[in-house]
């Protein structure tokens, strides 16, 4: 069990902005070069071997044997964005702030899903929270888990709580969806999802001139204002704010350049457009592994 977890630390750790951003400097990590002896079974064995061939052999054993938060996301993007959805109509984020919870990822078109993931090796100790806070900001919410969480999950969540699961070939298969919550939707909760440029639009088209109000208290005064409006007409003009905000084909464009075990990696780690650009040509070289 112990090796299983110190297995699972490192190979997951392969795919961390920091390891990352080491690996953009073209030679070989020494966690890279530690992951390929632990894959070595699944490297190709008829031409040389290269840091793709090691990322997603490390990712497929992931799946496979050990999947942790990364899988979830990584399927979560291929199943939902690039599947059920497109860049050019949805946004998608990643470790989204929501009062003193990170949302896992965030799914932003027409409506917005908040999703929640408990792989097999969490606890629901803090579920609870996070379940509160999400629904101060958003209608619908679903728990994204291992199978071998359904049954719990299941028993500590209200039924307007949609159920996900994780399946053995990296798809998911909707337990229960998620159906619309609004009763604990607070307006402070929705302002503070905005950037300043979005609450001020939100405000202006109401009829309030931020530009008049001292600086040092323009916020209080916005967020005063805000709290004022009607929640019905407002949440659908915040949602529309978080889609716009995000570039998602652009992101989208930068994921298709990457393997498919890197494929979140734009949507969960903010790197300069060249250091991608890089990181794909040395994904690409031969390693002297023997």
């Amino acid at each position: 069990m112990a090796m299983a977890a110190r297995e699972r630390e490192l190979l997951a750790s392969l795919f961390a902005a920091d390891h990352l951003g080491q690996m953009i400097k073209g030679e070989p990590t020494p966690l890279l070069l530690t992951a390929a002896k632990l894959v070595s079974r699944s490297l190709p064995t008829n031409r040389p071997i290269t840091s793709t061939d090691i990322l997603d052999a490390a990712y497929q054993l992931l799946v496979a044997e050990l999947p942790v938060e990364y899988v979830f996301k990584a399927c979560a993007l291929e199943r939902l964005l690039f599947g059920r959805h497109s860049p050019r109509t949805t946004a998608f984020y990643t470790e989204f702030r929501i009062g003193d919870s990170r949302a896992d990822f965030l799914v932003v078109n027409g409506h917005a899903v908040v999703y929640e993931i408990k792989t097999r090796y969490d606890d629901l100790a803090r579920l609870d929270a996070q379940l509160t806070d999400y629904y101060r900001a958003f209608s619908h919410v679903t728990v994204f888990v291992d199978p071998l969480q359904i049954k719990a999950v299941t028993n500590s969540v209200p039924e307007h709580v949609g159920i996900s699961v994780l399946s053995r070939r990296s798809s998911i298969s909707v337990v229960r969806k998620p159906t619309s919550f609004r009763e604990s939707l607070r307006p402070e909760a929705l302002f503070r999802l905005l950037r300043e440029p979005e609450y001020t639009a939100i405000l202006h088209g109401r009829g309030f001139q931020l530009g008049s109000v001292d600086p040092a208290y323009r916020y209080v005064y916005a967020r005063d204002a805000f709290c004022t409006l009607p929640l019905g007409a407002v949440y659908p003009e915040v949602l529309a704010a978080l889609k716009r905000r995000q570039d998602t084909a652009r992101l989208a464009d930068i994921s298709a350049t990457l393997p498919t075990s890197l494929r979140i990696a734009p949507f969960a780690h903010r790197m300069p457009r060249e250091d991608w650009r890089t990181l794909s040509k040395v994904l690409n070289c031969q390693l002297a592994i023997t």
